[in-house]
């Protein structure tokens, strides 16, 4: 008996699932080599500034400047240990061989030094994701290969003989360019690797010609790392994508399966093209990788089940919480997708898009964000977007906390309180017409517990001021003013590097 649509469609979903969940694990191994170069670059060019700048400043004249024979001698040492490294590990050849000269070689300026060490990091980087590429890309084509022929025979319960996949055939397959530029991923890897070390180089150059401090030298050179790792993440998740297509494709062409359904996920994630793609059924002849077949688009998750003609049944689908539910097996995306607007409203389906498209940055964002406001500040990720999205006051509140902590962290805001400027809002000398905070109040203490907790007033440009409003627990003095005098749980502080000072203001 033939099963039905809905069967190929779960079961095809979830070996899409495992093939996608596979090939993040791999990118957050990546992700986690990228930090770590991050680091070793960061340190390696505050050793050399410390080492040969004064005051931590550097011109491009002295920066050219060749090393001390004491200098130099330390120099071949650290090459001596990459050459080293390279022996043992997968490092590019043409990289060993410029190691093998610069340890050779009688005269090296500062800069040619650190560039030098910046782009053994790189070479390190990128030499070990060659190796781990070619190894999730055999792995993942082969795994789904074996799972959609095993899925296929288990649902028609006979046994086929299949072709197996040799190491030759393996590699050859992914070795194969299908992308328009027609490079194969290790290409592509190897010109991220030589646009990286270019920007690197340049950006190392122009930073000294301009006179630049090392964090700002530094922050700039992350800039550039980071759109470096957002480029791996996009090659890692289409390659991976397009393999695992092509090892369905394969095992059906071997199992005699005629045609194929296009299935995308019935969520808020999907992209356009993936919607419009969803439910259609082509011929295995028609199969062409982002024409006819997925992946459509980078990050591609849409994925193909056999097709025969059957019962439409059900179909999985998830809701704005995640959780899943069934539909008509005949229902198209856009038409679960109405059925959601119609449900939810079409702002909170577009504000919850937003914050499925936004994850990563967000995240990297609410880590910032709790580094600086301090881990309870927010309760978690989740959180973090709801207000971001949806609360306009709180979000606007979150932004003015990071604002004064961010100001008082960098020195720009003083943390303690100057005595001169607070003794005219103190009881015992305050000045006459003034607010003042009653003689049992630590004002100290109410800085430390409650600066950067409140809302930072704006002048008529929308500009953040220094003056941070605040209601605090208790009531602790007293607010003058034309009409009276008032009892105050609400203060304002006024920042400033050396400066700083706090009034009682009247609570509306």
């Amino acid at each position: 008996m033939v099963k039905s649509r809905d069967y190929w469609r779960r079961r095809f979903e979830m070996l899409e699932q495992a093939q996608h969940e596979k090939s993040e694990s791999y990118y957050k191994d990546l992700e986690k080599a990228y930090i770590k170069t991050m680091q070793e670059i960061e340190k390696d060019i505050a050793r050399w500034y410390q080492r040969f700048a004064e005051n931590n400043e550097m011109t491009l004249e002295e920066a050219k400047q060749l090393l001390k024979s004491e200098e130099l001698e330390e120099f071949r040492w650290t090459v001596e240990e990459y050459i080293e490294y390279g022996k043992k590990n997968a490092i590019n050849q043409k990289w060993m061989k410029q190691l093998e000269n610069a340890s050779s070689r009688v005269h090296i300026s500062r800069l040619e030094s650190l560039q030098l060490q910046l782009q053994q990091h790189v070479e390190k980087l990128y030499g070990g994701q060659i190796e781990g590429f070619q190894e999730l890309m055999e792995e993942v084509y082969q795994s789904q290969y074996y799972h959609t022929a095993f899925e296929v025979q288990k649902a028609f319960e006979i046994g086929f003989t299949l072709q197996p996949l040799d190491e030759t055939k393996l590699t050859k397959i992914i070795s194969k360019p299908w992308t328009a530029d027609g490079q194969t991923f290790s290409q592509k890897i190897w010109r991220d690797r030589n646009l990286l070390l270019d920007t690197l180089h340049t950006e190392l150059i122009q930073s000294m010609a301009r006179g630049e401090a090392p964090d700002r030298m530094i922050s700039s050179i992350f800039k550039k790392m980071n759109t470096s790792r957002s480029n791996a993440a996009r090659l890692v998740m289409t390659e991976s994508a397009f393999f695992s297509a092509s090892a369905q494709k394969d095992a059906f062409d071997e199992l005699d399966v005629e045609k194929y359904e296009i299935i995308a996920t019935l969520d808020f994630k999907t992209s356009s093209i993936c919607r419009t793609m969803d439910g259609k059924v082509f011929k295995q002849d028609d199969f062409m990788p982002g024409v006819t077949a997925n992946p459509f688009h980078p990050r591609c998750r849409t994925t193909t089940a056999p097709y025969f003609d059957d019962d439409y049944n059900e179909r999985i689908a998830r809701d704005l919480e995640g959780k899943t539910y069934y539909v008509p097996g005949n229902m198209k995306y856009e038409e679960w997708y109405q059925t959601q607007v119609d449900k939810h409203g079409e702002e909170r389906i577009e504000r919850y898009k937003k914050m499925q498209r936004n994850q990563k940055t967000d995240k990297e964002q609410y880590n910032k964000y709790k580094n600086i406001l301090g881990q309870n500040a927010l309760k978690s990720f989740e959180e973090f977007q709801d207000i971001k999205y949806s609360n306009g006051n709180e979000w606007n509140k979150l932004q003015d906390n990071l604002y004064v902590k961010t100001n008082l962290q960098n020195g720009t805001f003083g943390t303690l309180v100057n005595p001169e400027k607070q003794a005219p809002h103190m009881d015992s000398t305050q000045t006459e017409g003034k607010s003042y905070f009653f003689d049992t109040v630590d004002v100290q203490k109410i800085l430390d517990k409650y600066a950067g907790t409140g809302i930072v007033e704006k002048d008529r440009h929308g500009k953040r001021t220094v003056k941070e409003v605040i209601v605090v627990d208790d009531i602790v003095g007293i607010a003058v003013s034309t009409n009276g005098t008032y009892e105050t749980n609400k203060i304002k502080i006024h920042h400033s590097k050396k400066r700083t000072y706090l009034v009682p203001i009247r609570s509306d």
